[in-house]
C-alpha cells in the first residue's frame, strides 16, 4: 500500500534543492484552509479510504524531523472527505495555526500515516 500526493492548492509554490533533494514549498496562510487531495495506491487488496483512515502529522522541516507539538492550541486541523467518485482518493482541508513570527523562515510538512480501520 502507497499514499500518493495528487494535488494541493496553495499561495504560491517555489521549488528549491535542499542539500542535493529537490522540494516544493507550498505557501499558505494561517487559519486558512487549504486542500490537498491523497491517492492509496494499492495492487494487492482491494482496501480503499472507505477501510483506511489516515492519521496526519505535523512536522518541523530539519534533518531530525521534529514534530511541532500542541501547546495551548492544536498546530492544525484537518478534515477528510472520501471522494465518492473514487474511493481511492482522499480530500483533506487543511489549517496549519501555528505560523507566527517565532516560525519565521521555518518549513513545515505533514506526514500522512494510514490505519486499518476494518
Amino acid at each position: 500500500m502507497e499514499l500518493k500526493i495528487k494535488s494541493q492548492t496553495s499561495l504560491a509554490i517555489e521549488r528549491y534543492s535542499d542539500n542535493g533533494n529537490q522540494k516544493s514549498l507550498h505557501y499558505v496562510v494561517k487559519n486558512t484552509n487549504f486542500e490537498v487531495e491523497v491517492e492509496l495506491i494499492n495492487k494487492k487488496n482491494k482496501l480503499n479510504f472507505n477501510d483506511i483512515m489516515l492519521e496526519a502529522s505535523l512536522f518541523y522541516d530539519i534533518p531530525e524531523s521534529k514534530e511541532v507539538k500542541k501547546l495551548k492550541v492544536k498546530p492544525f486541523e484537518y478534515k477528510g472527505i472520501v471522494k465518492a467518485s473514487n474511493p481511492n482518493v482522499l480530500q483533506y482541508q487543511i489549517s496549519i495555526s501555528v505560523l507566527s513570527s517565532q516560525h519565521e523562515f521555518m518549513n513545515f510538512f505533514i506526514k500522512f500515516d494510514a490505519k486499518d480501520i476494518l
